[in-house]
Order: structure tokens, then sequence, then C-alpha cells
């Protein structure tokens, strides 16, 4: 899907380098380039399927106009787009695989026919032992109350963000800023009573694990697991979060960014609201940066 933003000056969804030259070219992607909800092609229009293209989002004329279905009869006919290319776009359209997130709002979210949370998991991996379970992500006494004296603490943690017509804990569309939700008041509640505290974190992105890296690196403690996860992990979410830390899967490490130790480890910083970002930092956005260590 491409966005609403530009790219080198040129909007990401008639930017013929970025979605021909790279994602198709350089990474090999042979799916369907959609457009997002209302994400203009001022410039190319119609002509927008020669920059690598492939179908707008339905709604026609309601969610800004739509430059493809009857609109690209004539473009076609005329030969400026070509019936080859069209073709092609069509392959992509009827062939995909089908897949679903779940989610409580994203515009992409779907329900899933079950979810497994991640305390039925636990219970499920702990058979042997009593689970004490505290549900409330504001409850932090009962959550220090339920660690104390425990083997082993587990604490979920998030940090999501809205989507431009849903505003979710104040985040209307990205996050505010890399903070957990409550600035990861459940950790530092249950780290000091439990040596052996897990963190499980539920984040879009990159998080600042700030607030709670003292007991992370102190001697004290054995150490915790921070998780770092996407959203809509899926329906499967509550085992995929507990395979990790029970030794079922290997984690791999295998993140598209790093996860720094402070928000000021990182050569860009969170920038809101709208307008221009030049991205000075490059594609060294993971390079020559302090990361956590034990």
């Amino acid at each position: 899907m491409c966005s609403y933003n530009q790219i080198s000056n040129t909007y990401s969804c008639e930017n013929n380098r970025t979605l021909t030259g790279l994602l198709k070219g350089e990474l090999g992607f042979q799916g369907c380039v959609t457009a997002d909800w209302w994400a203009k092609q001022p410039t190319c229009g119609t002509l927008a399927a020669n920059k690598g293209l492939g179908k707008m989002i339905p709604g026609g004329t309601v969610y800004g106009g739509n430059t493809f279905g009857s609109t690209l009869l004539n473009p076609v006919n005329s030969g400026q787009v070509s019936q080859a290319h069209l073709a092609i776009a069509a392959c992509h359209l009827i062939s995909p695989k089908r897949a679903a997130m779940t989610a409580p709002w994203p515009s992409g979210g779907v329900p899933g026919p079950y979810l497994v949370d991640p305390l039925s998991a636990v219970r499920a991996q702990a058979l042997s032992v009593t689970v004490t379970s505290i549900l409330s992500d504001g409850d932090t006494n009962g959550a220090r109350n339920a660690a104390r004296g425990k083997a082993v603490a587990l604490v979920f943690i998030s940090a999501n963000s809205g989507e431009g017509y849903v505003t979710v804990r104040s985040n209307a569309r990205d996050p505010n800023d890399l903070n957990a939700w409550h600035n990861g008041k459940l950790v530092q509640a249950v780290a000091p009573v439990n040596r052996n505290t897990i963190i499980a974190m539920n984040s879009i992105g990159l998080s600042d694990r700030s607030v709670y890296n003292n007991y992370l690196l102190s001697a004290d403690y054995h150490g915790a697991l921070d998780q770092q996860r996407q959203r809509s992990l899926g329906q499967e979410a509550g085992n995929a979060i507990v395979d990790i830390p029970w030794g079922n899967v290997n984690p791999s490490g295998r993140l598209p960014y790093t996860i720094a130790e402070s928000p000021s480890d990182y050569p860009a910083q969170v920038t809101t609201g709208e307008g221009t970002i030049n991205h000075s930092e490059e594609l060294f956005i993971d390079y020559a940066i302090k990361c956590l260590s034990r």
C-alpha cells in the first residue's frame, strides 16, 4: 500500500523510483500495490498505473475520486497505459494470498475466528504451577502484590496508536511519543519486588525503555526479557508471546531496527505534526548508537 506522503517531492502512489525501481525491482516484490484511502496522484492521475500503482482503494468518488476503474479505459485504449501492464496488474489482483490481522481499530483489521490471549497461553504452558494474574493495567498495587514472592513475574505492557478517524488514548494517528502506556508504571511496580521480571512489550515499533532500564541493567536482577512486538499479532498472539520465555522457539533477533537504551541514542528524534522532514541521517538510522547491554 502506498501512502499519503511525498518521497523526495513525489507522492508515493505515483513514485516510479520507489514503486517500480526499489519495491518491484531491487526487492523483487511481485504483488499488487494499492493506494491508501485518499492517497493522492495529483500529477499522473490515471497514468500512475505506469509508475507501479496497481489498484485504487474501493469507494470511487466518495473517497476522493477514483482514477482507475472505468476512468482507466481511455488511457488503455489510447496506448498511454499498455495492455501488458494492465494484464500484470490484473494478475496480481486475482491471485493474492489471503491474510488477516486481528486488531481493535485499524481499517485493515478484521475479527479472527478466535483469539489466544497471553493469560490463557501462560496457563496452558504452566500446568503444574499456580498462576496469579492482575488484568487491570492501572492496578499497580495489585500487580505488586501479585508479583511479590513468585518465582517469575510476567508484565505485559503496550504502546499503540490510533488511525485518523479513531483516537486511542489521545493518539489520533501515529503515537505522540515513544512511551509505553501509563509510562511503564506496571514495570516500575513489579520489578522492585521480583528479581525475575519478564517484560512483554506489545508495540507498533520503537519504545522508550529508559523508565525501566535500571532494572534491566542492575546486577541485583537476573535480567528481563523485553519482547518488542508489532501490533496486530493475530489470533495466536498469546502463544506467539509465551513461546519465547518458555524456550519453545528462538526469537532470533531479526528486528528491522535497533532497540536503544534511550531515545537520545537514535540519530532521528520523534517529530509530531505535519510538515517536511529532512532525513539527514539518511540510511544510518540504526548505526553507531549505544545499544542495551548487560
